[in-house]
């Protein structure tokens, strides 16, 4: 049946990201799980998902990835779903719902930097919007930067420079990094 073959994935998916996750903590590295839409999958659509994998894999290497694009689809308050992730929050990305830069779509913006001011330090906040300045890269791909709206929507936010993504050397340059000020 339909449930005992979701079992059985969750599961599988339980031991292989238990192995993944000690192999990432002897490393010094977190792996983050992106609950997605249901239009793109059928296993892990909402933080509480998420959250429930998370203590099934039981370990601290294992921390959720939440994206305001799926959230607008599966989350009846992201705020909310942010809140509820807390200490388990690893990555944050901040999307319109069209995959846009936030602010210039349907998504009720407002709550969402008051949620994650909450988070533990450590979230990697972005916006990886690819609606805005298209760069075709050596003729191959087309990445889309998220232009400077992204940043001024959401006011409490503070750019990182782009000296900062070339000296880390490891964060896509698609994304535009965002640290939210927190309230101490």
């Amino acid at each position: 049946s339909g449930l005992l073959l979701f079992f059985m994935q969750w599961k599988t998916v339980v031991r292989n990201l238990s192995d993944l996750c000690a192999y990432a903590a002897d490393h010094g590295r977190v792996i983050a799980l992106e609950p997605i839409n249901r239009f793109e999958t059928d296993f892990i659509n909402t933080c509480e998902q998420g959250l429930r994998m998370i203590h099934d894999v039981a370990s601290p290497a294992l921390k959720l990835h939440l994206d305001t694009f799926h959230m607008n689809i599966e989350e009846k308050d992201p705020a909310d779903a942010i809140r509820r992730a807390g200490r388990h929050l690893g990555h944050f990305h901040a999307c319109g719902c069209d995959r846009g830069t936030p602010g210039n779509d349907h998504i009720d913006w407002k709550p969402i930097p008051a949620a994650l001011r909450l988070m533990p330090p450590g979230v990697f906040c972005v916006a990886p919007a690819y609606r805005s300045v298209p760069l075709t890269i050596s003729g191959v791909a087309t990445l889309k930067l998220p232009g400077p709206e992204a940043i001024q929507y959401l006011s409490t936010a503070q750019a990182m420079e782009v000296a900062e993504r070339k000296r880390s050397g490891r964060n896509p340059k698609h994304e535009r990094f965002i640290t939210f000020p927190r309230n101490n």
